[in-house]
């Protein structure tokens, strides 16, 4: 009994029901925000995703690769602690105490300085290198001696990267260009919004339906 007379008494401080019109264009209002909601939100991360890729395109360096005894390998860049420069033709040889003499030329030696190899007077020896040359750059990657017996393997990884990098790079310059431009196309398209667009009229010419008093609920409703 108790249960029935709270029941009346909140339908009628609630006041009567929507009518099955009233019901029906609200319901459409609701589902026309959550489609306009779904079709901004792929749209915005679509265009996040492609200018992330235009940015990288774009950049001189490109994404990092790795790094290694003070050296940063990018996709189309490598900066090394004698200096920086394109990775079109570079290429990179790993080195031990009793090879970096016969890697590092007497050219070589003068282009990236006498104080390249400071690194070999730390003690404990077994330093491991990586001798970077190309036609903009000339660097030693160096990586104190310790312990670690991985240090060798490590080098001729970092060298390994340093080489396939270079060789990617120089096959894709001829291809970046276009691949630039496709981006931006793709760019301008995505902000033109045409679907988004469409989405937004439709959920906007929803809530104009409704009664006065029930688009309250819509205030997020685009403006033209």
């Amino acid at each position: 009994m108790l249960i029935s007379v709270c029941a009346f008494y909140f339908r009628k401080r609630r006041g009567p029901g929507l009518d099955p019109e009233t019901k029906a264009l609200v319901e459409a209002a609701s589902e026309a925000r959550k489609e306009w909601a779904r079709r901004q939100k792929a749209n915005d991360k679509q265009t996040k995703s492609v200018t992330a890729e235009l940015q990288n395109l774009s950049s001189q360096t490109g994404g990092k690769i790795a790094s290694f005894g003070g050296a940063t390998l990018y996709e189309r860049w490598i900066e090394t602690p004698q200096g920086a420069g394109s990775l079109i033709g570079v290429k990179a040889e790993a080195a031990d105490e009793s090879t970096i003499n016969k890697r590092i030329t007497a050219t070589r030696l003068l282009t990236i300085g006498v104080f390249a190899l400071a690194a070999r007077k730390k003690t404990g020896g077994g330093n491991v290198y990586v001798v970077i040359d190309g036609p903009n750059v000339s660097g030693v990657a160096t990586l104190a001696g310790d312990k670690d017996s991985n240090n060798g393997p490590r080098a001729f990884d970092f060298a390994a990267k340093v080489n396939n990098a270079a060789r990617a790079a120089e096959a894709f310059e001829v291809q970046r260009p276009q691949a630039i431009a496709n981006r931006q196309a793709m760019l301008q398209k995505l902000r033109a919004k045409e679907e988004v667009r469409n989405a937004a009229d439709s959920y906007r010419q929803a809530v104009e339906r409704l009664p006065a008093e029930h688009r309250e609920r819509f205030k997020d409703v685009p403006l033209v």
